[in-house]
C-alpha cells in the first residue's frame, strides 16, 4: 500500500519509473504528470469522474495514463477544486 503521509523532500512516484515527468501539477486529492511525449497521468480520488479514467472509477492510487487523450500532446494541465465540490 502507498503511504499517504506529507513529505517535506521530493520524492519519485511509484508508477511513473518509466515516464519522463516533464511537469506536475496537484490540487487537494487530484494529482497529474506529463510525459516528454505529451501523455497525461493522473492518481488521486474524484466521485464524478473528475480523473478522467471513466465512470466508475473513484480512486487510482498510482498513476494511471488517460488513455482517452493518447492521440493528443497534453502540454498543461489545470486541476480545479470547484464551489461545487465543496458543496
Amino acid at each position: 500500500m502507498i503511504s499517504r503521509d506529507s513529505r517535506s523532500e521530493p520524492k519519485r512516484v511509484e508508477g511513473l519509473e518509466n515516464v519522463n515527468v516533464q511537469a506536475a501539477f496537484a490540487s487537494g486529492v487530484v494529482s497529474a504528470a506529463i510525459g516528454d511525449d505529451g501523455s497525461l497521468w493522473v492518481w488521486g480520488r474524484s466521485k464524478r469522474g473528475q480523473l478522467g479514467l471513466g465512470n466508475g472509477i473513484i480512486e487510482a492510487r498510482v498513476p494511471s495514463r488517460v488513455e482517452n487523450l493518447a492521440a493528443e500532446h497534453v502540454v498543461k494541465v489545470w486541476i480545479i477544486k470547484s464551489l461545487y465540490n465543496q458543496l
